[in-house]
């Protein structure tokens, strides 16, 4: 019977409270990993993931009404940028501010 030491990691990869939702984005990319825990003064204060970025991401975009056919969330940015065709700009700034947001 496998027990928990046997799946779990030693190095937890965390993140901060402050941390832009993109820097996390990207922290999780390039660790291979869908989420982790968030430090506020070396206490975890909760956990993020991917599926919370792309959530909080499709809400965003859904109040300024780019709105994918596909309940997919991961499609939605996808459509976004097809559907602004030429206004790409706007996208882009949009989801910039957006990444700007912090994790907490």
């Amino acid at each position: 019977m496998k027990k928990v030491r046997d799946i779990m990691t030693r190095d937890v990869v965390t993140v901060n409270h402050q941390d832009s939702i993109f820097d996390v984005a990207q922290v999780c990319k390039l660790k291979n990993i869908s989420g982790a825990p968030v430090l506020k003064e070396g206490r975890v204060v909760g956990v993020v993931s991917i599926s919370d970025i792309i959530k909080f991401m499709t809400l965003k975009l859904k109040k300024e009404n780019i709105i994918a056919p596909d309940p997919d969330p991961e499609s939605l940015l996808i459509f976004t940028m097809l559907k602004m065709g030429t206004n790409i700009f706007n996208f882009k700034k949009e989801l910039a501010r957006i990444s700007r947001t912090r994790v907490r």
